[in-house]
């Protein structure tokens, strides 16, 4: 390549942020999300028979990681001399990992529909976006769905799996964590089913995850910061732990620290119990939240990385 690599890298970043941004997500059948579940669909039977316990999960993780990040290494190398299908690689893989704007847009959507009074359309819209039953969810526990929704969206489909790891590992690390992230959203649930089986996907996202994840979650309170908004003196560590999740209780909590309202999954965690209820106006304050924390991590987080990675490379 003629080019240096922060340069294609840059433009990599940018070139995917903005189709992100301009046409939103794929359409369903040939969007990453489906394929990459129907695929491990298919894997799933015969490492059930080899061992349909503990052993058989992780031989279906690491065949699967290993498998589709050698193609997708392959597929880049190849295509390295000539920089412009280089970068039209690299925004593929990058892409397959951001969505920046399906939550949010998700979250402008319920504010239209509690605006106009329909609770019930808005408890539908969120269906297909949290882990949890909303057909029997009041406005107040609709409105705390959406915003712990565009939490963990900016660990698990902003800030980890794409951008991170794209900026130390370049494409292909970008793809590897999307692989990660979405063994452990298939696989990673405590129900009978993938209790054992699926236990290894749930250990590998924790681990991948962990540091970013704490960044992340520092990350909103100072996009939080930008925007004005008034944060109490509380400890986000403390409130990050009153989630299951190691890691999706920092960018859930760091929004109800950074509005100092009360987050609640009935049956299951309440983040700043002290907070007060969140209204509809919140869901919009997190949207501000959202991206000022997506574009800061660009700026501040993202691109000096690659820097310092691409500087560190070129002096070997």
């Amino acid at each position: 390549m003629s080019y240096p690599y922060i340069v294609l890298g840059i433009t990599i970043l940018i070139g995917a942020i903005l189709l992100d941004i301009i046409f939103g997500e794929p359409r369903e059948w040939i969007h990453p999300d489906r394929i990459l579940g129907r695929l491990i669909s298919y894997m799933e039977p015969p490492f059930r028979s080899l061992n349909g316990g503990v052993a058989g999960g992780f031989l279906l993780a690491v065949v699967f990681i290993a498998a589709i990040t050698s193609v997708a290494y392959f597929v880049l190398a190849v295509s390295s001399p000539v920089a412009f299908v280089f970068v039209i690689v690299g925004i593929a893989y990058l892409k397959a990992g951001v969505s920046v704007s399906r939550n949010a847009s998700t979250a402008r959507r319920v504010v239209r529909l509690l605006e106009n009074g329909e609770l019930e359309a808005a408890r539908d819209a969120l269906i297909a976006s949290v882990r949890r039953d909303t057909s029997e969810l009041d406005t107040g526990h609709v409105v705390s769905a959406v915003i712990e929704m565009l939490g963990q969206s900016l660990l698990y489909d902003v800030f980890s799996p794409p951008l991170f790891f794209f900026a130390i590992f370049g494409p292909v690390g970008a793809l590897f964590v999307k692989l990660v992230v979405t063994l452990d959203r298939r696989m990673g649930k405590r129900n009978k089913r993938y209790f054992e089986f699926g236990r290894w996907a749930a250990i590998i996202s924790t681990v991948v995850n962990y540091i970013p994840a704490r960044i992340a979650g520092y990350m909103t309170l100072l996009g939080a910061e930008l925007l004005n908004y008034r944060i109490p003196r509380l400890s986000l560590r403390s409130v990050s732990r009153l989630v299951e999740s190691v890691n999706s209780g920092w960018t859930m909590g760091a929004m109800a620290v950074a509005m100092n309202i009360r987050l609640e999954k009935m049956g299951s965690y309440i983040l700043n119990d002290d907070g007060f209820e969140p209204g509809i106006g919140d869901i919009k304050k997190a949207i501000n939240i959202y991206y000022m924390t997506v574009y800061s991590s660009i700026i501040l987080i993202v691109i000096p990385i690659m820097i310092i990675v691409f500087l560190g490379t070129s002096a070997l």
